[in-house]
């Protein structure tokens, strides 16, 4: 109940904080409900019935891709009159992005799929045209008017090109070939410049100065491989890469020689040939090279392959089958034994003997081994000499075979001993003697010692020969 003292701010703040209450009303109309289901006197307004395309409203439900209401147009405008976006191939011709629109995408007809007619710019290089980058700018490679960039151009091309003045000068400012002037590599010729090819040449080094081979600088053009300004470990005096074979010597990287192959003179390894050294030179005369200067080891201190001598290790009668037949017994011996070479027997009758037989001058330089490596002589010389350095005692097997008297009808100095021979080393019979010598000597009775019978069984002598 209000008192008698109820002013109009009263009122206002009861009426303000009051509950509120409604009756909720049918549904059915178009009032607005509030949270408490009051219903609003306020109504949406209503859509026109003759709302659709062309009313400025994207309808999506009617399949409405735009819609700019009275400014949709199928030519001029950003939406056609069917509230679709314009698109090439959909008949309009938007003259914004389209040359033509026949209604379709393909090319070959009057409109081509792109609906653009070719043009310099568009990015595909069309007859007539040269490049199309598709911009307009006159500094890339490609000009706007789809022309290759070319020096002379007047367009300046960047990082190709210094300066482009348009012409083909070179005392303007800018060069024929568009380099600023003054420059070694421009392709003219300054007054500090022996030559200026603009770029290495066969004739011009890359500093401008003339090709020479010496001069410090490597010049590809003019088929230098290097150019140190003269001999160095990698570089030959020629302008090659120093590599021993290749036919100058290189005292810098080491060579004492190079015949650019092995010579009398030089080792295929462009060392002096030495004999000792361990390299094999053949053109220097040499058949082998133990890296020494020893005997013994198959090479002798000349580089000569040593020759072996054995004692045979069966004995057999006078009945020899002739020189031939005491030749053929050494060298099925020498064969079996695993020995190489060839091989002939110490042995002489009444028409031949070493001296004859042998090749004596091949002997010469020769040192005469046993199969261990025993010196026996040195040379024909030292082997017809009638003193040997060491007995005959080993036999092909290198077994020793001491003290045996062995066929040879042969003086120590080589030459035959007379008659004394077997009738021709033919013969086993007593009514012949053979002339022999014994292994365990080095004087002359190594060779030439006495007489016994045919019938007697005594062993070879067998020397290597030279290969035929």
């Amino acid at each position: 109940m209000l008192g008698s003292r109820t002013t109009p701010h009263t009122i206002l703040t009861l009426l303000l904080t009051a509950p509120l209450s409604c009756t909720p009303e049918e549904d059915g109309d178009d009032a607005i409900s509030d949270a408490q289901g009051c219903r609003s006197a306020v109504y949406p307004e209503p859509r026109p019935e003759d709302s659709g395309c062309g009313d400025g409203i994207v309808d999506g439900d009617e399949g409405e891709e735009c819609d700019e209401g009275t400014k949709n147009d199928n030519t001029v405008g950003s939406c056609t009159e069917e509230c679709t976006l314009p698109v090439c191939g959909d008949g309009f011709v938007h003259p914004k992005t389209e040359d033509c629109d026949d209604g379709n995408t393909l090319d070959g007809d009057a409109c081509p799929g792109s609906c653009l007619f070719p043009r310099c710019g568009d990015g595909a290089v069309d007859p007539g045209e040269e490049c199309d980058d598709g911009n307009d700018f006159n500094t890339d490679a490609c000009t706007n008017t789809c022309e290759t960039a070319t020096c002379g151009d007047g367009f300046l091309h960047a990082g190709a090109e210094e300066c482009d003045d348009g012409n083909a000068e070179d005392h303007d400012g800018c060069t024929s070939k568009c380099k600023l002037p003054g420059v070694c590599g421009d392709g003219v010729i300054d007054d500090a410049e022996e030559c200026d090819d603009g770029n290495e040449s066969m004739t011009c080094d890359t500093d401008c100065t003339v090709t020479e081979c010496g001069d410090g600088v490597m010049n590809n053009a003019a088929g230098e491989e290097c150019d140190d300004g003269g001999e160095s470990m990698t570089c030959d005096a020629d302008c090659t890469f120093a590599m021993c074979g290749d036919g100058t010597t290189n005292a810098s990287s080491g060579e004492e020689c190079d015949d650019a192959e092995e010579s009398m003179n030089c080792d295929f390894d462009c060392t002096l040939p030495v004999c000792g050294d361990g390299v094999l030179n053949t053109a220097a005369g040499e058949e082998c090279d133990h890296n020494n200067a020893d005997d013994g080891d198959g090479c002798d201190e000349a580089c000569m392959d040593e020759w072996l001598i054995f004692i045979t290790s069966n004995s057999y009668t006078g009945a020899l089958g002739g020189l031939a037949g005491a030749d053929a017994i050494c060298q099925t011996l020498a064969a079996t034994a695993g020995v190489p070479g060839d091989f002939m027997a110490w042995l002489s009758d009444s028409s031949e003997s070493p001296s004859t037989r042998f090749a004596t001058d091949a002997y010469e330089d020769r040192t005469y081994t046993l199969g261990d490596g025993t010196l026996v002589t040195k040379g024909w010389t030292g082997l017809t000499g009638g003193l040997l350095h060491n007995a005959i005692r080993l036999d092909e097997a290198h077994n020793v075979q001491d003290n045996w008297n062995v066929w040879t009808n042969t003086t120590s100095s080589g030459i035959s001993k007379g008659s004394y021979h077997c009738n021709s080393w033919s013969s086993a019979s007593n009514s012949y003697k053979g002339h022999y010598g014994t292994s365990s000597y080095v004087s002359s009775f190594w060779s030439d010692r006495s007489t016994t019978y045919c019938s007697t069984s005594l062993k070879l002598y067998c020397v290597q020969t030279p290969s035929p």
